[in-house]
């Protein structure tokens, strides 16, 4: 386990290395690193310890309703924090046929183009690591610790500002969610893949939708939404009172 955490540090920062002698270089992180890191300390571990790593990145049979929560979630809490901050006070700056035009435009480029660099990174987040941790952990600290080596992994964007403190609240709430999926879907990281890439395109839809202090006020409404889900999914996936092991070879159930 430690040595997965090593190696995606340090293969993902070294851009941030080359930044220091060449500030011309584009890459803050390689998001490659989660996945290479896996793939190197699996493969080490042995051909078995690699097969069950493959099988739990594409381990896709699930019950349907996963795949309705991954791509209906982030559209519900989108809607919500809009609604309430609609209510209290906020204007919008465009209507429906922003939201709309904003969507088929962004679809490509934010859902398709970014599965690439999500699968890279959860295949090593959710694929390796988070299994390892459930195993000893329950999901609510599980969570927890993924969302602070994720922060600490992602320090190169926070320093620059390219990820805002909101931003990075958000994605521990997310880190929590994940792992819920990953305990009640029996490792799947295609579901997990989904709900990113969802959140992915719904936030670029909804972009400039408020301005200003309305904006502002947007992320704080959004961030006490998703922890509030993820603390119910915590609970919920604790109280189920099952252990989820690594061993998904030939795909049969790994909750044991």
């Amino acid at each position: 386990m430690l040595s997965f955490f090593i190696l995606a540090f340090a293969i993902g920062w070294i851009p941030w290395v080359v930044r220091i002698y060449n500030p011309g270089f584009q890459f803050q992180v390689f998001v490659f690193a989660p996945l290479a890191a896996a793939l190197v300390v699996s493969a080490a571990i042995g051909i078995k310890e690699l097969k069950q790593w493959l099988l739990r990145i594409i381990h896709w049979r699930v019950r349907w309703w996963w795949y309705a929560i991954a791509l209906i979630l982030p559209i519900f809490i989108k809607e919500m924090a809009s609604t309430i901050n609609l209510m209290i006070g906020a204007t919008a700056m465009h209507g429906n046929d922003y939201i709309w035009k904003s969507f088929l435009e962004n679809f490509r480029p934010a859902f398709l183009l970014p599965l690439v660099w999500i699968l890279c990174e959860e295949s090593g987040w959710r694929g390796f690591a988070t299994p390892r941790l459930l195993e000893r952990y329950p999901v609510l600290v599980t969570g927890l610790l993924m969302g602070l080596i994720w922060s600490i992994w992602n320090l190169p964007l926070i320093l620059t500002g390219e990820i805002t403190i909101m931003e990075l609240v958000k994605g521990i709430a997310h880190a929590i969610i994940l792992t819920a999926i990953i305990q009640a879907t029996k490792g799947s990281v295609v579901i997990c893949i989904l709900l990113l890439a969802s959140n992915n395109i719904i936030a670029r839809i909804y972009f400039g939708l408020f301005e200003g202090e309305n904006a502002a006020r947007l992320d704080i409404i959004l961030v006490i939404l998703w922890w509030g889900i993820a603390l119910m999914m915590a609970l919920i996936t604790n109280w189920q009172g099952k252990k989820i092991s690594t061993d998904i070879v030939n795909r049969k159930a790994v909750i044991q």
